[in-house]
């Protein structure tokens, strides 16, 4: 199986997994027989595990915690603080940044700290550059809209955020995730610019995660390969986190 394969060249190969799935009996035996990790795929997001500001809701990411536990499977926490798929009581609640960041703190910590010991990594920033503006931080209800009081130092949000998560489990690894920045270009110059100077100041990151939605038949392999030696140079891991395999689909 490739599960096989994976564990004698000490590769880690994982899918992402939504809990429904888990009672189609064909489904989870592939899962188990295939993979050595497993990601939710939407279960962490904020509209799903903290759907009002007073209450969480694990259920459906305790489903896959569990399943992976019982199989011998790594997991992958997918994502602690994203722009996107959070919950109305929380982007139209009109609040101050203090209140925000409060809330901020709170969300991370409380879900990393219930899965301490059983998620071996987290995404704990996920798209936080902007893809229209090249090299540029996404305006975001975390950053300036209203932000968390942290707007005009630049990535301060997302070093406190790093922080947060590694008070809650210091020994979970803490990556940074983003799509579009495989290979050398703005936006991973950007990234790497903000990994070397989380380094020199002691923020807890581990790794970067490059989405790798490259639906180009013929990627740079190159230039793909130099982002991620200079980033390994700085003593980070690299995931690729979400792969997408295209395949050429006219014959001729």
């Amino acid at each position: 199986s490739l599960r096989e394969v994976a564990r004698g060249s000490g590769v880690l190969i994982g899918t992402a997994v939504r809990p429904a799935q888990l009672s189609e009996a064909a489904y989870v035996s592939t899962l188990a027989r295939e993979f050595n990790m497993v990601e939710p795929e939407d279960a962490l997001k904020w509209e799903v595990v903290h759907p009002e500001r007073e209450s969480y809701d694990f259920s459906q990411a305790d489903r896959i915690v569990d399943f992976a536990i019982r199989h011998d499977m790594k997991v992958r926490g997918h994502t602690l603080v994203w722009h996107r798929q959070n919950p109305k009581w929380l982007t139209e609640g009109k609040f101050t940044s203090s209140e925000l960041a409060q809330i901020l703190e709170k969300h991370i910590k409380t879900v990393v700290g219930h899965y301490r010991g059983k998620v071996f990594a987290w995404d704990v920033v996920n798209e936080a550059f902007d893809e229209g503006r090249p090299g540029q931080l996404r305006n975001t209800i975390w950053r300036d809209q209203p932000g968390i009081g942290l707007a005009e130092n630049g990535s301060s949000y997302i070093e406190r955020c790093f922080r947060w998560a590694h008070e809650a489990d210091p020994q979970a690894l803490l990556f940074y995730n983003e799509a579009e920045a495989e290979g050398l270009n703005p936006k991973s110059d950007a990234i790497y610019a903000m990994i070397h100077d989380f380094r020199r100041r002691g923020v807890p990151i581990d790794g970067v995660g490059l989405q790798m939605h490259v639906a180009n038949l013929h990627a740079d392999v190159a230039s793909i390969s130099a982002n991620i030696a200079r980033l390994t140079a700085l003593g980070m891991q690299v995931h690729i986190t979400e792969m997408d395999v295209a395949l050429p689909v006219d014959a001729a």
